[in-house]
């Protein structure tokens, strides 16, 4: 939706970082997002009209691929990615490699995640990050493989990043 244009039927919003961010206020409508580390988000929206008002919230949730989440994405100058768990065992959901590629499939970084883990070279115990800033800003993405994990489901997730 842009501007006041009452005639829009949609709206796309997209919020990087805050807390109780308000997206979108008019005469009877208003909008906000609560961002969340813990891998979730909340949108709330609230109308009244003529016959009444209404309000809903809706949560969407982020999952780990393979024992890591995401700290920000879109991201700027690096990706960071945050171990779930503090623990230093390594075992067959353990991804073996994460891999950064371009748009055009091309791998432009890897991390040998076990063997990172297991010589404790992840910053802060937990973090493992891809250096992005000499990057072109645009679409990557991430594959985290485990080939031997039980879910074959699992043995590679596939991750959209967007650097801006």
């Amino acid at each position: 939706m842009t501007g006041s244009d009452s005639r829009a039927t949609s709206i796309v919003w997209s919020v990087i970082t805050g807390s109780n961010v308000n997206l979108f206020t008019q005469s009877n409508f208003s909008a906000t997002i609560n961002p969340q580390n813990t891998g979730f988000v909340g949108i709330s929206a609230s109308a009244t009209n003529c016959f009444g008002s209404n309000s809903s919230s809706i949560y969407f949730t982020v999952n780990d691929c393979g024992g890591f989440r995401m700290a920000s994405n879109p991201a700027t100058s690096t990706i960071t990615l945050i171990k779930s768990d503090d623990s230093d065992a390594v075992d067959d959901s353990t991804p073996e490699k994460i891999s950064l590629l371009n748009a055009k499939g091309v791998e432009i970084r890897t991390a040998n995640v076990k063997e990172m883990i297991k010589n404790k070279q992840l910053r802060d115990g937990n973090k493992l990050e891809f250096d992005v800033l000499e990057f072109t800003r645009g679409e990557y993405y991430l594959h985290i493989y485990t080939p031997n994990h039980p879910d074959k489901d699992k043995r590679l997730e596939k991750l959209k990043v967007i650097l801006q």
